[in-house]
């Protein structure tokens, strides 16, 4: 039951942490259109 809830806790602590960084990311990247529009079809 604890290790359950242990294993969670680092599941949410890390997905926080990928959004983050997907943030961070996110900021420094062109727009998703953009990047289809450079991509053929």
């Amino acid at each position: 039951m604890i290790d359950n809830l242990v294993d969670e806790h680092c599941d949410k602590k890390m997905l926080e942490d990928l959004n983050e960084s997907l943030e961070d990311l996110d900021e420094g990247l062109p727009e998703p259109s953009d990047l289809l529009a450079i991509l053929p079809p």
